[in-house]
């Protein structure tokens, strides 16, 4: 969510995995090359902040 106050001035809110939801991973009978890849279970992130532009 970005909300613009000026043409030089905004804020903004991002907002990642609310609920902190866990998802499952890979199957137990996937191939061998399934097995090793790479699975983040990213957790609740929150980002604000502010832009000012100089011209």
């Amino acid at each position: 969510m970005r909300y613009a106050f000026t043409d030089r001035f905004d804020c903004y809110l991002k907002i990642i995995n609310l609920f902190n939801q866990e998802y499952s991973g890979l199957l137990p009978q996937a191939a061998a090359n399934d097995l090793l890849r790479y699975n983040p279970q990213s957790g609740f992130f929150l980002r604000m902040g502010m832009n000012y532009n100089i011209e």
